[in-house]
């Protein structure tokens, strides 16, 4: 049987490409004078496809091109797998999702950071910097960050943490108040230009509508700062008749307990309890029950330091919860003890002997046992106050720890000769060590040679 298809003749691409780019452009020329043939007008160029209009755009005929090209490249390569095909389109799309994320966050970077509306605001030893230096740096990160040299750019933001400067991507702002967090936010831009707790107070009566939980926060924070400096206005407040004007910031307090957040929930604890001890304020049973409530939910969220400063918060303010003290307990058993630093572990300390609470021995047991790493704080960080509140809560509690006392004994001795200690410290190490019955000669004689020779005996008073 003869085949026909081996005489039949098949023009090379060439002529096939030249052809259809000939038929295009003498279509789009007929077509410019407004006449269209009759046989285009209900088929397309190359058969096959329903034209709803009498007349096709220079595009739809500009595709005939590119149909013979891939006409072309189909006759010369084989169809892929069907899979194949699937896995490149997914791949394409993940790759181009990820080129305009990345397109994105390069467009957004690019913009330059400008300080913080009310960052002049701050007191001045926050924000006395030099800011051309620091713009040329957040500028030099910029660029770093768009030659995609992260390293560098991470480096430059250290630099500018070492300058006291904060930098806010999202927001592309910089900031030289350590205590702010929410960005451009700024219902209450003048708490920290109060002078006075009432100035304070007046100024939440006006904007507390507007006023977020940190601010809330801040407004305590004020407060605490204006009382600790300022004799006049601690003494002015230690009159129970005063305490009545805190009972709007105090009912605000309890009523936004659920939106505060870890930081704020601390800060908020420890500035009522230094406002307790300064001022004698006081604070309701209420809220002490719903910041102890959010303790217990927040606790395993907490820093080391935000643990010492809670201990230290509810031991002055003389809260003695079991539920609460156990949760910070195994909060605390859970962390390293290379974690905390030494104030840390001497507030600890300090607290749970205060509230004598039944989890302080395993507490006292396991900071005493933690061995190196515990005697290196002790050695390079523990001042003469966190010695002498370290070995009073030891005593306090009437638990011996032979191999501490040792080791504080050494560090102490060593401090003695610089002249760091004050009487009321010395006569609380002496007593601890005669507490527990951990005998140290050295450390006894070493103190009575400092009290005559620096005539410490002076500042003694009856109880020391």
């Amino acid at each position: 049987m003869h085949n026909s298809r081996k005489n039949t003749y098949h023009a090379p691409w060439t002529t096939r490409v030249a052809s259809a780019f000939l038929t295009t452009v003498w279509f789009h020329t007929i077509q410019s004078w407004g006449f269209v043939p009759m046989h285009y007008s209900s088929r397309g160029v190359w058969g096959g496809t329903s034209v709803d209009s009498n007349r096709l755009s220079f595009r739809e005929c500009g595709l005939s091109l590119n149909v013979a090209q891939q006409d072309i490249k189909t006759r010369e390569s084989p169809e892929p797998p069907e899979s194949e095909k699937v896995d490149k389109e997914r791949t394409t799309n993940r790759a181009s999702g990820d080129r305009a994320v990345v397109t994105r966050q390069r467009r957004h970077i690019a913009r330059s950071h400008v300080r913080a509306r009310d960052d002049a605001t701050s007191s001045p030893s926050t924000y006395e910097v030099d800011v051309p230096v620091i713009e040329s740096l957040l500028a030099e990160r910029t660029k770093q960050w768009l030659l995609r040299e992260y390293d560098i750019a991470t480096e430059i933001r250290d630099q500018l943490k070492t300058l006291g400067v904060t930098v806010y991507d999202k927001e592309r702002i910089w900031t030289t108040n350590p205590h702010r967090r929410n960005g451009w936010m700024e219902s209450v831009p003048s708490v920290n230009n109060c002078n006075s707790v009432l100035q304070v107070l007046e100024l939440h009566g006006r904007e507390r509508g507007s006023m977020s939980p940190t601010d809330i926060s801040f407004c305590w924070n004020q407060i605490a700062q204006i009382v600790m400096k300022d004799e006049r206005e601690r003494i002015l407040y230690r009159g129970k008749e005063k305490h009545v004007l805190f009972q709007p910031l105090l009912d605000d307090t309890t009523k936004r307990m659920e939106k505060l957040g870890p930081k704020n929930i601390v800060a908020i604890c420890h500035k009522l309890a230094k406002l307790v001890s300064f001022c004698g304020l006081d604070i309701d049973d209420q809220l002490w029950v719903g910041l102890e409530d959010q303790i217990m939910k927040l606790s395993p969220k907490f820093q080391t330091k935000e643990i010492s400063s809670t201990v230290w918060a509810l031991a002055t303010a003389k809260r003695t919860s079991p539920a609460v003290w156990q949760k910070l307990a195994d909060v605390i058993l859970s962390k390293e003890i290379n974690e905390f630093n030494s104030q840390g572990i001497s507030n600890i300390l300090w607290g749970f002997a205060k509230v004598r609470h039944g989890a302080s021995r395993k507490l006292f047991d396991y900071i005493a046992n933690a061995g190196t790493p515990l005697s290196t704080i002790i050695e390079n960080e523990f001042s003469s106050q966190e010695i002498a509140n370290t070995v009073w809560a030891y005593a306090t509690i009437n638990h011996r720890s032979p191999k501490l006392f040792e080791e504080i004994a050494k560090v102490t001795v060593e401090q003695l000769n610089d002249g760091e200690f004050y009487a009321r410290e010395l006569a609380n190490i002496a007593w601890a060590y005669a507490k527990t019955g951990t005998r140290s000669p050295k450390l006894f004689d070493t103190i009575a040679e400092v009290a005559m020779s620096q005539d410490l005996l002076d500042n003694f008073n009856p109880q020391n």
